[in-house]
């Protein structure tokens, strides 16, 4: 556990990993029959909701983010950032993602996309971070969007809370700021330059290339800040917000399962990460030591599913068996296993070490 960690905001990033996981999996398998029974009862309905809103996990993952980094660096940077300051942040930055993210480019390249070999363009945009602002086909693997939206958000976070700091004790502002963002999010989204087939709607939050996408990640970092205003001048508040969490999961799970509610849900978890900060019976349960060990390897287990649900599509179009009711069940259970085993390996084996070792070497002063 490091110094000073919230354990049950780890734990929770845990199940968001494998929500979006599992997300990807009924995609793939079952979401056409969720669909074709949606129309039939409102419990149709909302299952065919939670089945498609996997992607919302995304948006807490980027609220967690907005509030740890405002947290770790609101004091330290006493509302201002010299130089050293904004490089020695951009270094922890790139120390903590940019292992396993460029391991997982080098896999997705060689292992599912080598007939791109003759496109040096695009693995070299994925090492820079760059495929989010290109056509999709750009995009080795297919969750990678939202760490290239997060690396532009680092680049502009120390000016993001610097600027907000004056307000950041006026969290509505902050809130109504983040909901326009997400109501702009799909109308000014330029993937639409170059794809026909772009559809989105005001009111989700699906985009996951071009303008859309940064905008979606923006806003929910904003949103992050808010609640830290909250969590730092309004303590009475987050009691509240400790004290009726079962409220606030209610609620979430009221407007998981209804259609164009991404905006709500997503402010309804910066309610949730407030509730988790105090003790409760949510947060000993997130904090639990098998969702705190979910929460360590969720970045992994963020960046690896694919890698097993690609393998999995694969293996049923062979002869060794195909994807009858029976051999998807089976699939699933493979692939949840494979996905934590593996993870567990690459946190052990490179994010740690890797991290670590490039920290020790790099980051020269604290901050």
């Amino acid at each position: 556990m490091k110094k000073g960690e919230i354990k049950p905001l780890t734990g929770i990033r845990g199940i968001a990993a494998l929500v979006v996981a599992i997300h990807h999996f009924i995609s793939k398998y079952y979401i056409n029959y969720f669909e074709e029974r949606s129309s039939n009862s409102m419990l149709d309905y909302f299952a065919f909701n939670y089945a498609n809103h996997g992607y919302l996990m995304v948006e807490l993952f980027f609220i967690l983010s907005g509030f740890v980094l405002a947290l770790s660096y609101d004091k330290k940077w006493k509302g201002m950032i010299s130089k050293i300051n904004y490089k020695q942040f951009m270094v922890k930055r790139f120390n903590r993602v940019y292992p396993l993210y460029f391991f997982s480019t080098i896999v997705y390249f060689f292992v599912f996309n080598l007939d791109k070999i003759k496109s040096p363009e695009i693995l070299i945009s994925n090492f820079l971070f760059l495929e989010l602002w290109f056509p999709k086909e750009f995009t080795l693997n297919n969750v990678s969007w939202s760490l290239c939206t997060e690396w532009f958000l680092y680049l502009i976070f120390p000016y993001l809370l610097l600027m907000t700091r004056t307000i950041i004790n006026k969290p509505f502002v902050l809130f109504f700021i983040a909901s326009i963002i997400f109501v702009m999010a799909p109308l000014l989204n330029t993937q639409k330059i170059y794809d026909d087939e772009v559809d989105y709607v005001v009111g989700e939050l699906r985009m996951s290339n071009g303008t859309g996408a940064f905008l979606r990640c923006l806003g929910s970092y904003i949103i992050g800040l808010a609640i830290y205003g909250i969590y730092k001048f309004n303590n009475k508040f987050v009691k509240l917000m400790s004290q009726y969490w079962y409220i606030i999961l209610v609620l979430i799970m009221i407007a998981y399962g209804i259609s164009y509610s991404d905006i709500v849900v997503t402010l309804l978890f910066g309610m949730l990460i407030l509730a988790l900060t105090q003790r409760n019976k949510i947060s000993s349960f997130f904090e639990s030591r098998t969702m705190y060990f979910l929460g360590l390897i969720s970045y992994s287990i963020y960046l690896n599913h694919m890698v097993f649900l690609r393998i999995l599509n694969f293996s049923y179009k062979t002869s060794i068996w195909n994807d009858t009711p029976i051999n998807v069940a089976i699939g699933f259970v493979i692939f949840v296993v494979m996905t934590i085993v593996s993870s567990w390996l690459t946190y052990k084996l490179i994010e740690l070490p890797c991290t670590r070792w490039l920290n020790s070497r790099l980051v020269r002063q604290k901050i």
